[in-house]
């Protein structure tokens, strides 16, 4: 792999954006989910917060996902663990994550999302 040692079978990005991504936006609408709906949320939920704990760990040893620096990995992963508090993951309990999502933000050329680019 030509991955930095350190993450050497560590997650793939799929591992971490798919059940970051796939209940972004619906938290509100968890209480009037159907009972089979709300099993998948919950296993999702289960696999998501396993991915934040495997991203908390390795920010915990290294600013970014590639190591000092800012990297391809940082910008695949940052698009949906910047809003997972809205598929209800509790961001603020990962403090290394929450760091390196201001760290993100700060970098030169960071556009929000939300920001119009003409």
């Amino acid at each position: 792999s030509n991955a930095p040692k350190h993450m050497n079978g560590c997650f793939s990005n799929n591992t971490v954006t798919n059940p970051l991504s796939r209940w972004r936006g619906s938290f509100s609408i968890i209480k009037k989910m159907p009972a089979e709906r709300l099993a998948e949320y919950k296993e999702c939920h289960v696999h998501g917060a396993h991915a934040l704990n495997v991203m908390e760990h390795n920010l915990a040893k290294h600013g970014f996902f590639g190591g000092n620096d800012p990297s391809i990995a940082d910008i695949a992963l940052f698009a949906y663990t910047h809003v997972a508090d809205q598929g209800g993951f509790e961001l603020q309990k990962y403090p290394a994550i929450t760091r390196w999502i201001e760290d993100m933000k700060s970098l030169s050329g960071y556009t929000p999302i939300t920001e119009r680019l003409d």
